[in-house]
């Protein structure tokens, strides 16, 4: 009877041994798990924000290079710049049918390509598909009109380089060349931006800021309590 009993719990004593380490085998597993899916979430980010980045890069580059080929290189531009009020109408139609031309085939969805003077006397853009809704409405051109005065009250240090331009929910990216009373200006919708860019990332959340102020997402980083 001893025999069998201490048989009994050797049995009890080795079953809860392989119970505890199936136990703990199942919790390294799970914490294994865990970690790996944790990794691939980190390395699925990044790869996420690196195409993001360089597609917001090569899009701020593409738009200064536009905006330095027209103010240096482009002759109608030029001229326009010293006699859009005095020009024959039928030679600044063309002129004007030109750049037109020009910036349609380079407003990317989410921006914009505005060229105008300060008399108004030249005073056309494009949008791209998404760039504020996508769609001229009086809204849009009185936003238009805002950039523009914004622009010809600038100092030269504020031209030839992106800054921020905020108006009411709308935060822009803007990058104007002058030349005389010429201007042409490259603008970048961020939220825009982000809803274009972001459709299918389910795990990620992007948002622009300056030094001093959150720019996109405000909702996000208030419900996650980030702050600058």
């Amino acid at each position: 009877m001893k025999k069998v009993r201490s048989a009994k719990k050797s049995l009890i004593r080795y079953f809860f041994i392989l119970l505890i380490i199936t136990l703990l085998c199942l919790i390294l597993y799970g914490v294994y798990s865990i970690w790996t899916f944790e990794q691939q979430m980190i390395f699925s980010n990044q790869a996420s924000l690196d195409v993001y980045f360089n597609n917001l890069v090569y899009i701020l580059e593409d738009l200064t290079l536009f905006n330095q080929k027209v103010y240096s290189d482009d002759t109608d531009f030029s001229i326009l710049s010293s006699r859009a009020d005095t020009i024959p109408d039928p030679q600044k139609l063309v002129m004007e049918y030109n750049l037109r031309n020009s910036i349609q085939n380079r407003v990317p969805d989410t921006g914009a390509i505005y060229i105008f003077n300060k008399s108004k006397s030249v005073n056309f853009y494009w949008y791209g598909s998404n760039f504020i809704g996508g769609t001229v409405n009086k809204a849009s051109i009185e936003l238009m009109n805002r950039i523009r005065e914004r622009l010809i009250s600038a100092d030269q240090n504020e031209l030839m380089r992106w800054q921020v331009y905020s108006d009411d929910s709308t935060e822009l990216l803007m990058n104007a060349y002058r030349l005389r009373d010429m201007y042409v200006c490259s603008i970048i919708d961020l939220n825009a931006f982000i809803n274009t860019h972001t459709t299918n990332t389910e795990t990620s959340e992007y948002v622009f800021f300056t030094n001093d102020r959150i720019l996109t997402n405000i909702d996000f980083t208030t419900n996650e309590g980030i702050t600058l």
